[in-house]
């Protein structure tokens, strides 16, 4: 598909590494921008030096503010859909993404660009539809509600005759209707579904990769377990700070205290860590 793909797996299947492996194949297109979940950002960057041996940690780029210098050094950066979408000077920030001139672009959790309106979307768009090869990556493709997927599909492949225009797109595959909508007003309701074979298939020639977990169960490896890195706010910093000075008593402690000590620092971990810990899980 030269470089400019959905992959839709279901969850665990790998799309992590598959997109990096694509990347790598066009590492002579690089820079590399990584868009992303705030909760994947850590874990992006870990994966990347991972499975890149010739990426130095330095290379990699975490933005973490508006005012980032390293747009034009960097060879990867590692952008979140939270930073794009906070502050006042997310203008400016887009400005120098664009004038960065990446090459190559990975969107994870690309379901968070469904919609057409929505000011993320209308931000990084452009992003990926300028770069040369884009990987778009998610779980969840909205196939019972196809007007979901429109922004990424003419993101990828714009002169598709399917989705070569929003009107168009919608009458033959969203069931569009209008619809009275008070005081004389008229709006179209594109959340129906029609002909969703000729869609499916569409896809699966033009842009999309999936495939499910029944399909590949004799492939997979066995579950395992995965570290996963959280950014802590300044309260649970602080917190665990605390814990760090509680845990130098532990060796002189009797064995009653080190036991009484460790299991507190246990609950005040988890606590510590709850915040992060959720807000990674609700944008699983």
């Amino acid at each position: 598909m030269d470089g400019r793909v959905l992959i839709a797996d279901e969850m665990g299947l790998g799309k992590t590494l598959q997109a990096i492996a694509i990347s790598l194949t066009y590492a002579s297109e690089w820079p590399l921008l990584v868009i992303c979940p705030t909760s994947m950002a850590l874990t992006w960057c870990e994966e990347l030096e991972r499975w890149c041996p010739d990426l130095l940690p330095g290379q990699i780029n975490l933005v973490r503010s508006h005012h980032n210098t390293d747009l034009q050094r960097a060879r990867v950066t590692v952008l979140t859909y939270g930073i794009v979408t906070n502050g006042r000077e997310k203008e400016l920030l887009m400005s120098k993404i664009s004038a960065a001139g990446f090459g190559v672009v990975i969107a994870d959790e690309a379901h968070y660009l469904k919609s057409r309106d929505a000011l993320r979307t209308k931000l990084l768009l452009p992003v990926l539809s300028t770069a040369r090869r884009c990987i778009l990556l998610t779980g969840t493709p909205a196939l019972s509600r196809p007007v979901e997927l429109f922004t990424l599909l003419h993101a990828l492949r714009p002169n598709v005759e399917g989705w070569h225009t929003y009107r168009d797109f919608v009458n033959r595959y969203c069931d569009a209707r209008q619809r009275f909508a008070g005081r004389g007003r008229v709006s179209l309701d594109v959340r129906g579904c029609s002909n969703s074979e000729e869609l499916y298939e569409l896809l699966v020639r033009h842009v999309m990769v999936r495939r499910l977990k029944a399909d590949v169960l004799t492939q997979l490896p066995e579950k395992r377990r995965q570290r996963v890195l959280l950014s802590l706010d300044a309260k649970a910093s602080r917190a665990l700070g605390a814990m760090e000075q509680q845990s130098q008593q532990c060796p002189t402690a009797s064995e009653f205290e080190r036991n009484r000590l460790l299991s507190g620092m246990c609950v005040e971990l988890g606590s510590a860590k709850a915040a992060a810990a959720a807000e990674y899980t609700l944008e699983l």
